[in-house]
C-alpha cells in the first residue's frame, strides 16, 4: 500500500526519570539505570546517555541500532537493568534512575513534565499518513491543516503537556533538552 507523510503527531517521549537519585547532578559512578530490555528502545536509552555524556558511543554507530556493544566509553560505569519497558515506572525505586517510555509513563499514572531529561530527537515522533493516491484530495488536506490549526495547536498544549510535538509548530523548548544545559554537557 503506497502511503504518504501527511503531519507528526504530538507524541510522549521517551525520558529519564528519577529513582533513588532525583536529579541529574546527582549522577555517579556506579549508578544503576532501569532500562527497556528491547532492541530499538534500548537503543534509544544508549543516546539518550551519549547526550548526557554519561556514556561514549563508537563514532560509526547507528543511533536507531546501538546496543552495549557500540559503548566506547561507559564514563559513570553505568550497570544496566533491562526489563519489559511497562514495568519500569514500578521499578524506579529499585534503580538510581530509569529511562521510561512516554506512553508507559502515561498510563502509570506518572507525568511526563516529571522527566528530568527528554530525548531531544524527532526520529520517533508518531506520522499520520495517507494512502499515496488521497494525499492531494480535499479531505486529507483538511485534516493536515486541522493538526497546524491554532485551535489544535492549543488544545495539545493543554491537553498534552510534556509531549514531543511536531516540528512544524516551532515550539521553543520542544524536548530539545529538559534538563538544564549544564547538565547535558559531555
Amino acid at each position: 500500500l503506497p502511503l504518504a507523510v501527511g503531519f507528526q503527531v504530538p507524541t510522549p517521549p521517551l525520558g529519564l526519570y528519577a529513582g533513588k537519585l532525583t536529579s541529574i547532578e546527582q549522577a555517579k559512578d556506579g549508578m544503576t539505570i532501569a532500562a527497556p530490555n528491547d532492541p530499538s528502545n534500548f537503543a534509544r536509552v544508549l543516546v539518550m546517555l551519549d547526550e548526557l555524556g554519561w556514556i561514549e558511543l563508537k563514532d560509526d554507530v547507528n543511533p536507531l541500532q546501538a546496543s552495549k556493544n557500540d559503548i566506547a566509553t561507559n564514563t559513570k560505569h553505568i550497570q544496566f537493568i533491562e526489563m519489559e519497558a511497562a514495568n519500569l515506572p514500578r521499578a524506579r525505586a529499585d534503580a538510581d534512575f530509569a529511562v521510561i517510555n512516554g506512553n508507559f509513563v502515561l498510563t502509570s499514572g506518572m507525568k511526563l513534565t516529571d522527566a528530568l531529561y527528554q530525548e531531544p530527537s524527532y526520529a520517533y515522533v508518531n506520522w499520520g499518513a495517507f494512502r499515496s493516491a488521497d494525499m492531494k484530495s480535499k479531505w486529507a488536506q483538511d485534516v493536515v491543516a486541522a493538526y497546524h490549526s491554532d485551535a489544535f495547536k492549543q488544545y495539545a498544549f493543554t491537553t498534552y503537556p510534556g509531549y514531543k510535538y511536531p516540528a512544524a509548530w516551532q515550539v521553543a523548548g520542544n524536548c530539545e533538552s529538559s534538563a538544564p544545559a549544564a547538565s547535558v554537557a559531555k
